[in-house]
């Protein structure tokens, strides 16, 4: 796998005799279209992380979508289509984190309830700023996670670590700078 990633232009990955996805290592590192890839990719280059990147707070994304809960269901799905997430994360007035929803809970509740303080899912694991990325790795890995949110001591949310965040690091792991040497050329 690392030789395909280094030398490649493109990469096939196929399951039961198809295309799960077809495109540039990079795209594939940073954006796997499915668990199937990132197990082909494997766990093990998504927990290598680069010496200087000790904690969450270096390669979390500090705008995650947010809604409060007065927003209606039908608003929620907007901004979930608009900002291309299947789930939002859900603050009050003064950015405290205090839940969750997602597409299976509006489907499951929409019948019954028109916002998002109705349905809100409030069990979520969430690591507070100076926790280290290999800690929230492997536990996104063990609780089969698609996302960590990021808060501080008083539990407000300052960002999110995706799976997306961690195969950047995985990228940069693997290629470092080495694309400026291969500019050169």
């Amino acid at each position: 796998m690392d030789e395909a990633i280094k030398l490649a232009d493109r990469i096939v990955i196929m399951k039961d005799g198809r295309v799960v996805q077809f495109d540039t290592p990079d795209e594939i590192l940073r954006n796997p279209a499915n668990e199937f890839v990132e197990e082909f990719i494997g766990k093990e280059r998504l927990s290598q992380v680069r010496p200087h990147i000790q904690t969450v707070d270096q390669i979390m994304n500090p705008a995650p979508v947010t809604v409060t809960p007065n927003v209606s269901l039908t608003e929620a799905i907007k901004i979930m289509k608009q900002r291309r997430v299947d789930s939002l994360l859900v603050v009050d007035q003064n950015n405290m984190l205090v839940g969750y929803i997602d597409f299976e809970i509006i489907d499951q509740k929409r019948s019954k309830a028109s916002k998002i303080e109705e349905v809100i899912e409030k069990e979520l694991f969430k690591v507070e700023t100076g926790t280290l990325v290999r800690d929230t790795i492997q536990t996104i890995f063990k609780r089969g996670l698609k996302y960590v949110p990021v808060v501080d001591a008083e539990n407000r949310l300052v960002g999110i670590v995706t799976r997306t965040n961690l195969v950047d690091v995985v990228y940069d792991s693997i290629w470092g700078d080495g694309d400026s040497e291969i500019k050169a050329q």
